[in-house]
């Protein structure tokens, strides 16, 4: 009989939400960026420090917003660090300069960095016998918030308004945050007596964990800087809106990997090399996408995005699945979060570094990082399914999650 009713699709579709506009408000400075760059002088590199703000917050917030998690709740945690950020979206709204741009830029970052380094606890508890399945769910609509972000532009007069509307936006999500969300469905037990360190060191200590962040960071920081760039290296031979729209095509694509991966993978008992072998495929795409910004494909670019994205899903529901971390999940995704985004903000600026304004090489340099996961995805042991976790350890939590 099930303990958990509709109520964690209700959690699943605020958590989802909240994920859709975080991204949506990191990629308006994509999409704005040949309204952004003149407007403030910015160079490849400082575009890249402002795009890529969000990720530098994680670094910092990522392990004691997970341990925090471990011990208040990821409701109250996720909760304040929205308020963080809604007011970075308002002070965005009328940045006079570049500083206070990448000033609101970090504190928008406080809440995709809470949810982030959470989502796997939360999404753990409520969808405890396939977390697969709704972490698949939550990054699509990270991958629709993009979208969205790329298709809107047009739709606003101005940078000013296309701010200002997502703010508020954010608000009405925030406020839906803390009315629906729970923590965990009744009777699911937390274990949130330890000190918050202890959740930190058990983690911390668990070679999985690591991989798992190692595994991340590469796989983002390139999907990161190849869309975030994207759109400005087909301005080469295509204007603003249409390089815009095109360059969508990436986030078509992820919303499919990311729900098609992990229902495939669940037929697969050890789906490590499907992953890897996906892994291959994006990377060889990117590589060919490179040498046709000037003649750009739909298709390609869809294939990229969902080649790109099978694996984060997967990878990421390790660790709700380990029997020796369930009780330390948020500082598992705290460490994961640190790393992976601290990856996600430093890979891209060197990739810049080097690249400066070829962009054909900088797309290439994304698709050699993202090839750095495959090694790591074959030394990770512990990249099972549902059901194989089942076999391996006794569940608990919702009986009929699925």
């Amino acid at each position: 009989m099930s303990t958990c009713g509709s109520r964690r699709w209700t959690v699943l579709a605020m958590a989802s939400a909240f994920i859709f506009m975080a991204y949506f408000m990191q990629y308006q400075v994509s999409a704005f960026a040949y309204e952004l760059m003149p407007a403030f002088a910015l160079d490849t590199t400082m575009f890249s420090s402002l795009f890529f703000a969000p990720m530098l917050t994680a670094v910092f917030l990522s392990i004691p917003a997970g341990a925090a998690a471990d011990r208040f709740g990821v409701r109250k945690v996720v909760g304040v660090c929205a308020i963080m950020a809604l007011g970075g979206a308002v002070l965005r709204v009328f940045a006079p300069s570049y500083a206070v741009l990448l000033l609101s830029a970090v504190l928008i970052g406080f809440a995709p960095t809470a949810l982030n380094a959470n989502f796997m606890r939360l999404l753990g508890a409520w969808f405890d016998r396939s977390p697969g399945i709704a972490i698949g769910v939550y990054y699509a609509c990270s991958g629709l918030g993009t979208a969205a972000a790329l298709l809107s532009a047009t739709l606003f007069g101005n940078v000013a308004m296309a701010f200002a509307t997502a703010a508020g936006a954010f608000a009405l999500v925030a406020a839906a945050w803390w009315a629906f969300v729970a923590d965990a469905p009744h009777g699911f037990r937390l274990d949130a007596k330890n000190r918050m360190l202890a959740f930190v060191g058990t983690a911390a200590r668990n070679r999985n964990v690591w991989l798992v962040a190692l595994i991340t960071g590469f796989g983002l920081a390139a999907k990161t800087a190849y869309l975030g760039f994207l759109p400005q290296a087909l301005q080469a031979s295509l204007g603003p809106d249409e390089a815009n729209l095109l360059a969508a095509s990436v986030t078509y694509g992820g919303i499919v990997g990311c729900v098609a991966g992990p229902a495939i993978c669940a037929r697969r008992a050890r789906p490590k090399l499907f992953v890897s072998l996906c892994a291959m495929i994006a990377v060889a795409l990117m590589a060919v996408s490179s040498l046709m910004l000037n003649a750009p494909s739909a298709l390609l670019l869809f294939g990229v995005g969902m080649s790109t994205s099978v694996s984060a899903p997967i990878v990421e529901s390790v660790p709700c699945l380990l029997p020796e971390i369930r009780r330390c999940v948020g500082s598992a995704g705290g460490i994961i979060g640190m790393v992976s985004l601290a990856m996600t903000y430093l890979l891209p600026l060197g990739i810049t570094v080097v690249a400066k304004n070829d962009y054909v090489l900088l797309v290439g340099l994304t698709a050699g990082c993202f090839l750095m996961t495959v090694p790591l995805v074959l030394l990770l042991p512990s990249l099972v399914t549902p059901a194989a976790a089942k076999r391996d350890a006794e569940g608990v939590g919702c009986e009929d999650v699925g």
